[in-house]
């Protein structure tokens, strides 16, 4: 039934007639699998599922290998289970009316990747995950981006130069079969790390999570689940969960986050073409709206996350001109083009060539915006923890967790920078 037409919500003409109870009710539908595979990420492995962060797999060169490979998993679960979407699900993915240019996606790609450098996330992490954690810097920074998003949107729809930015595209044959050979390809990547334990400097190896002794029995299958390969294949299961709650959402169609972030319609600047979507309203509504349940009770186990030693939360707790910078130019990316990291991938898994300018454009604005932010070097070549030597020091002397204990690590991978304690009580970041 909801993937039939159904009328509009109310007859006005400051309504799209795309925005349906149809659509309303598979919006909080994605919404809800997006917060169901962030939480079991949560409460599995520990972590906060934002992609931006989980991007900087392929941005960044000093990320700690162990934390590559999860991300690579990630990465690969979205671009794989986008490509088989995109031939299931064909109407999901067909030619949009707000495409992007490959000129718009560049640039808003670059936007959104320097952006999202800057100010610690995106939509998925400070969204999703830290709205639910009550998070004081995601509520600025979400309050930031969406203000920002909102203004260009309604710029652009207000003056009526959103036709010369778009043009609709088919996915193809030969982009979904160039995204299916780059999803293999970071598979594999995920494989190979996964074959490798993470280690310190002084050559000991890291351990993901105190098991029972005693080889058999329920010692035996937790010391399998604790392995990076068991890893590498629950992160490509979680990303594909998380590509599919974007597909039922159509978040990786730009009319729907446009015709949202454009507001032009509702305050009557535009008359003509496409009204108000409120569909992204169901999305986040749905998916804050559990994680504020979810999240509260897998932060409150005494024993911490299920296959990890604790759980990986950023640290900062500041109110930074770096986060608001970084979440405006975000903004100004996302309400240009309609696209954030986790559409973006989906849209290049279904073959829309558009999609690979955008994500290219998007790895070159971290990696230039994580180089203009790195305080100058010392000559401290990267350990394999991800810290610089002194801090892996500190960290190797500090007394370890009593088994079974939960609390909270720093993820030396995630974006921004973080304060020097890497580790503290269970708070809002």
């Amino acid at each position: 039934i909801l993937m039939t037409d159904i009328p509009p919500m109310e007859s006005s003409p400051t309504l799209s007639t795309d925005f349906t109870v149809g659509s309303a009710l598979l919006g909080l539908f994605g919404g809800l699998i997006l917060a169901f595979t962030a939480s079991l990420h949560l409460l599995l492995r520990g972590r906060i599922t934002g992609i931006s962060g989980i991007v900087q797999a392929l941005s960044t060169l000093s990320l700690a290998p162990a934390k590559r490979q999860w991300r690579l998993g990630f990465l690969a679960g979205m671009v794989l289970a986008s490509v088989a979407l995109s031939v299931a699900w064909p109407a999901r993915y067909a030619a949009d009316a707000l495409d992007p240019q490959p000129p718009i996606a560049l640039l808003a790609g670059a936007l959104v990747g320097a952006g999202t450098k800057l100010g610690s996330g995106c939509t998925s992490g400070h969204g999703v995950c830290g709205l639910p954690r009550l998070a004081v810097r995601s509520l600025v920074a979400v309050a930031t981006f969406f203000t920002v998003g909102v203004v260009v949107a309604t710029l652009i729809g207000a003056a009526g130069a959103r036709d010369a930015l778009v043009r609709p595209v088919q996915p193809g044959p030969y982009g979904r079969l160039l995204a299916l050979g780059a999803g293999v390809c970071l598979a594999g990547a995920c494989a190979l790390l996964s074959r490798r334990p993470a280690r310190t400097s002084s050559g000991a190896a890291l351990v993901h999570k105190d098991v029972e002794e005693g080889g058999g029995g329920q010692g035996h299958w937790n010391d399998v689940l604790s392995t990076p390969t068991f890893d590498a294949l629950l992160s490509t299961l979680l990303g594909a969960m998380f590509a599919l709650g974007l597909t039922t959402a159509a978040m990786q169609q730009p009319s729907r986050v446009l015709g949202f972030l454009d507001a032009s319609p509702l305050l009557g600047l535009r008359t003509s073409g496409a009204g108000w979507d409120g569909t992204l309203a169901f999305v986040l509504g749905g998916a804050v709206g559990l994680n504020l349940f979810t999240f509260r009770a897998i932060l409150r186990r005494t024993q911490g996350p299920v296959y990890a030693v604790a759980f990986e939360l950023p640290t900062a707790t500041h109110v930074t001109r770096e986060l608001v910078t970084g979440s405006a130019i975000f903004g100004a990316g996302w309400g240009l083009s309609g696209l954030c990291p986790g559409p973006a991938l989906c849209a290049l898994g279904a073959g829309k060539p558009y999609a690979l300018f955008f994500v290219a454009a998007m790895l070159l604005g971290q990696a230039g915006a994580e180089r203009a932010t790195q305080p100058p070097s010392h000559g401290h070549a990267p350990t394999a923890t991800g810290l610089p030597p002194a801090r892996e020091t500190q960290a190797a002397q500090r007394p370890p967790a009593a088994p079974g204990g939960g609390g909270v690590a720093m993820d030396v991978g995630s974006a921004g920078p973080p304060p020097v304690s890497s580790v503290a009580p269970i708070a809002p970041a």
